[in-house]
């Protein structure tokens, strides 16, 4: 009952009668919405129709998703369905035209403006192209503090572990530096072999070989342009892992694990069994996302 008057609830209830009120004053012929599980989503549904009951609802999916993702996922009254789903690729039309709880609902695929990479098609795994060369970490946190400090503690204690590793912590723009830093006095003094990221700096132009990542959508351009992922898993959770339904050219961290044993043992394969894994999981994730076609909206 407590939730019920929580922050996130009132701006729930908030955006109903926004949307109410919005819908029933212009009369469009349609809603879109972002598509990614959250509670008013589905109430932007309902509050459209109930303002005018003609109004089409569609739904965009452009977010991750994950193994386990619910919310997008429930069938729910009718009022609060969308009756079209939108999404960003290839991979999120697979998995969700094989949803039987939705499959009243029509799924097409608008794509994305990430899906216009430009990317060339003979991009090989930096790690590949020289053995024996420096390994460099890119490590990618999402916009939520807890994992910057998971991700960031599990680099700080390889890094001392293994000083010939070096690795770049990289912030999303909306999460602030020195704010993590007086919330965490583990990552003010940093060994040589770690930097943060600094301003302007792109994947293409730097030398980094690895990706270091949990939640974020990032680690699909880094593949494409030649990383290898290290997926950071944590013991007895649900994975949110966005590269979940393949394992190839990908390593699963933890940290009972040393991270350079690990690149070492795969690098220790067969070269050209590695090139072949790399290339499937890099059209894995070129069909994450398609280019984007607003014809299907009308």
């Amino acid at each position: 009952a407590i939730e019920a008057f929580a922050g996130n609830s009132l701006s729930t209830l908030r955006r109903y009668h926004q949307v109410f009120e919005f819908i029933r004053i212009y009369q469009p012929k349609n809603l879109i919405t972002t598509y990614e599980g959250h509670a008013w989503e589905r109430l932007a549904f309902a509050a459209a129709r109930m303002a005018n009951p003609q109004i089409l609802c569609k739904a965009y999916q452009h977010a991750a998703l994950f193994k386990l993702q619910h919310a997008i996922c429930r069938n729910l009254a009718d009022e609060f369905n969308p009756d079209q789903i939108l999404v960003s690729g290839q991979n999120s039309y697979k998995r969700m035209i094989s949803e039987r709880r939705l499959q009243n609902i029509p799924v097409q695929i608008l794509g994305s403006n990430r899906g216009d990479n430009g990317l060339m098609s003979n991009v090989i795994p930096r790690v590949l192209e020289n053995k024996n060369a420096a390994i460099h970490v890119l490590v990618l946190p999402e916009r939520i503090n807890e994992e910057c400090m998971l991700l960031f503690e599990y680099a700080l204690v390889q890094a001392i572990q293994n000083p010939d590793i070096s690795f770049v912590w990289r912030l999303h723009p909306l999460i602030s530096r020195e704010e993590l830093i007086k919330k965490n006095g583990k990552i003010k003094d940093l060994p040589a072999n770690i930097r943060w990221s600094g301003k302007g700096e792109n994947i293409t132009d730097q030398p980094y070989t690895h990706v270091l990542y949990r939640g974020t959508t990032m680690v699909i351009q880094a593949v494409l342009n030649g990383l290898q992922p290290v997926y950071l898993e944590r013991e007895s959770e649900m994975t949110i892992d966005l590269l979940y339904e393949t394992n190839e050219f990908k390593i699963i961290a933890n940290n009972h694990v040393n991270l350079k044993n690990q690149i070492s043992d795969l690098l220790a394969q067969n070269s050209e069994n590695l090139e072949g894994s790399f290339f499937r999981l890099r059209a894995y994730c070129l069909n994450y996302y398609s280019s984007f076609n607003s014809t299907i909206l009308g």
